[in-house]
């Protein structure tokens, strides 16, 4: 009950999209424990996998990301 009040929480201050990163976020983290702890091996095909969630989510947020990027440029010149 509390994670789902959390999420509709975090839905209200940073959007839905955002939000739904955790639960994308979730197989990634359970793996990097499993691997760390409990020494199982990393199947590519999950990398392949993590590495087109990351994709979809990059294009998604691309102008938000280019926003970002051109603000910390700006403070660096």
């Amino acid at each position: 009950m509390f994670g789902f009040v959390t999420y509709l929480e975090l839905i209200g201050e940073v959007g839905a999209l955002k939000a739904s990163l955790t639960t994308r976020l979730t197989p990634i983290a359970v793996l990097a424990v499993g691997w760390l702890l409990l020494d199982e091996r990393i199947q590519p095909v999950a990398l392949i996998g993590f590495g087109i969630i990351v994709a979809g989510f990059v294009l998604l947020e691309s102008r938000d990301i280019t926003a970002e990027l051109a603000k910390y440029r700006s403070q660096f010149p």
